[in-house]
């Protein structure tokens, strides 16, 4: 079976490390020899950590802090936001971009950004394969993951156990999925943070 990467379109065979065409990773073990680099990371809603009660959110927010990542917040991740606390740490989460390229209007070397594949059906079809009719939560989910993919975030972090039981699906499309804690024994075994 062949699986088309989220970065540049290609289709790669099953137990492909990384893409043939643009060598995005699609292993873990690729990602220890790879030229990219996890710096773009969006918040599921599960991730919002308000009260800073979440040891390894706590380190991701102080990563970027230093400069290392970004934590960026699809829109959903405000829609979703609940109370006071939540909803401003939400707002003060960097938005994911919009800007997307536009053949025609945009020009090279501008502020634009080219866009992600919309792969909203793949998606849904991943996260809920059996759900005939999605309800607003689960609507919420795909469309959270379809912004994360568009704007090209490298990795999508949280808390939720529906996309972290979809990790493995969703690595064969280049989309990388953990929880906090994952993501954070990662960073510090590729790049030997502390």
């Amino acid at each position: 079976m062949e699986y088309e990467c989220v970065k540049c379109g290609h289709k790669n065979a099953t137990g492909t490390q990384e893409c043939a065409a643009c060598k995005w990773p699609l292993t873990i073990e690729a990602w220890e020899k790879s030229e990219y680099k996890i710096f773009k990371i969006t918040k599921d809603s599960s991730c919002i950590n308000a009260k800073q009660q979440h040891p390894a959110l706590n380190q991701l927010e102080e990563w970027e802090k230093q400069g290392r990542l970004r934590l960026q917040g699809a829109e959903e991740l405000r829609k979703e936001a609940q109370g006071s606390f939540q909803q401003a740490k939400a707002e003060a989460t960097t938005p994911l971009p919009t800007n997307f390229f536009i053949l025609g209007s945009s020009c090279l070397n501008g502020g634009d950004i080219f866009a992600g594949p919309e792969i909203w059906d793949q998606l849904r079809a991943i996260l809920f394969p059996t759900v005939a009719e999605l309800n607003n939560n689960q609507m919420s989910d795909v469309n959270h993951l379809a912004q994360h993919v568009r704007s090209g975030g490298d990795v999508f972090v949280t808390s939720d156990t529906n996309f972290i039981r979809k990790q493995e699906a969703l690595r064969r499309y280049g989309i990388w999925v953990f929880s906090p804690e994952e993501l954070v024994a990662l960073l510090k075994r590729l790049y030997k943070w502390n």
